[in-house]
């Protein structure tokens, strides 16, 4: 049993105005067990360091919420995401019902994903592995990241570990991040985001090396 503390998620049906706004249609059960997930990430926080001080009275509007808006970019196919960190975007994808790989290597965070995603009655693959260690990854292969390294950093490691044609969906913050190749920028809305940004999305095909 979960200590419930405080968190800034709103009400369902303000929640499900949101995700249409971001493109994204959640399932049914979306909203009880995003509820549960936020209430078990907030008790564990400050014990497992999973979020920065002052974040939890921002996980919705932030958080959540631009983990939302990658689900209107990718396809209904497996997805990896790397550096979960305390599941941003890697569970918020899991409950909107994708296929999700989390890649983390720090184990505590491990121990809380794969406890969140129980407590959820969500399935996902936990795997406790830096990136380069958890390749190679199939061709076709969608990857995420949130804010682990720069996208021209996230790029070279992943030519390493793919093994075909892959993409990348990150979050940025500005115009100016920019890449070389076939990419697109997408506007995060404010609101309902609390900040602005991007979403850049990246193809990479062996075809054109």
């Amino acid at each position: 049993m979960f200590h419930v503390k405080h968190h800034d998620l709103p009400g369902k049906e303000q929640v499900l105005e949101a995700c249409d706004v971001l493109g994204t249609r959640p399932p049914a059960d979306f909203y009880e067990k995003l509820r549960v997930y936020l209430d078990i990430l907030t008790d564990c926080s400050t014990r497992l360091n999973l979020v920065g001080p002052g974040e939890t009275e921002r996980l919705w509007g932030r958080h959540v919420l631009e983990s939302v808006s990658y689900g209107a970019y990718l396809k209904k196919a497996p997805v990896v995401d790397i550096g979960t960190g305390a599941g941003f975007p890697g569970v918020i994808l899991a409950l909107l019902g994708f296929p999700v790989k989390m890649i983390e290597p720090r184990g505590k965070r491990c121990g809380f994903l794969e406890t969140a995603l129980r407590e959820c009655g969500t399935k996902a693959e936990v795997v406790c592995s830096r990136v380069e260690q958890a390749g190679p990854f199939s061709s076709g292969t969608q990857f995420t990241s949130r804010a682990v390294k720069k996208p021209e950093d996230m790029l070279g490691l992943l030519r390493g570990v793919a093994s075909g044609d892959f993409s990348l969906l990150i979050r940025v913050s500005h115009r100016g991040m920019i890449i070389n190749g076939n990419h697109s920028l997408h506007d995060l809305p404010v609101p309902p985001l609390d900040r602005e940004g991007f979403l850049l999305q990246y193809s990479h095909s062996c075809s054109n090396e």
